[in-house]
């Protein structure tokens, strides 16, 4: 008998220990900013939500670099496609529309394929579902807004670094 009860005990642990596991190698995928507050609520894993969203995230960086040919306005679209389209994309939202006033229309001679082309690789990079877990927990945890601001910073490269002063709004591109 006494060997039944301590299953009993360990048992929930060890099935939530299980879960948040499955959750961050995206053995499980989540699909929602709130069935990722649910897990985070249960387990307490704050410091392992963080750290591999960094780890992700430069990944991403060094992927976008292939941006650093496009001129500055160019660049800028591309970051906020990506930025905002995998935020959006993670949380089963439309994808995001450009902000015809930033940059200005005249410095993207109105093209927006930069922003778009980033958006539809930001929307597979969403599939993955360890990154997606990853950033649906750190929604959750942070808020849209927070989670944008570190995404944004993280893809932005050091040549664009001034454009990290912006803080991107949540849940449409603009600049603040």
């Amino acid at each position: 008998m006494p060997d039944d009860a301590a299953a009993d005990v360990t048992g929930p642990d060890e099935d939530k220990a299980t879960r948040v596991h499955d959750v961050l190698e995206g053995i499980e995928a989540l699909t929602t900013v709130t069935e990722a507050a649910a897990i985070l609520a249960d387990v307490e894993a704050v410091l392992v939500v963080v750290e591999p969203l960094d780890g992700v995230l430069a990944v991403v960086g060094m992927i976008l670099g292939t941006w650093r040919a496009l001129e500055t306005p160019h660049r800028t679209l591309a970051y906020q496609g990506y930025s905002y389209g995998l935020l959006r994309a993670c949380a089963g939202m439309d994808d995001p529309q450009p902000n015809s006033g930033w940059p200005d229309p005249g410095d993207v001679e109105n093209d927006y394929s930069d922003f778009n082309n980033a958006v539809a690789k930001a929307k597979t990079d969403a599939q993955n579902a360890k990154l997606r877990n990853q950033i649906l927990l750190a929604m959750a945890k942070f808020g849209p807004g927070t989670v944008l601001k570190d995404v944004w910073d993280k893809v932005v490269s050091d040549d664009d670094r001034l454009l990290r002063m912006f803080t991107p709004q949540w849940p449409n591109v603009a600049p603040g």
